[in-house]
């Protein structure tokens, strides 16, 4: 699971969708069998506490 989480976080960052300053809250999802991410732009970090999206915003393999 640490890899998974590693790769999916890494290729987020890459790819823009978490940018510098932002709030990742990174959770299992056991029906899909892999890692799922919400995502809190920085601006909207500052204000409050980050929640879990029900739908992953970041995939395994896409």
């Amino acid at each position: 699971m640490r890899s998974e989480l590693e790769t999916e976080l890494a290729r987020a960052m890459l790819s823009g969708e978490v940018a510098e300053g932002a709030k990742v809250v990174a959770r299992w999802d056991a029906m899909d069998d892999k890692v799922a991410f919400r995502v809190q732009p920085p601006a909207e970090a500052d204000r409050q506490p980050a929640q879990e999206a029900k739908e992953p915003e970041t995939a395994a393999g896409e």
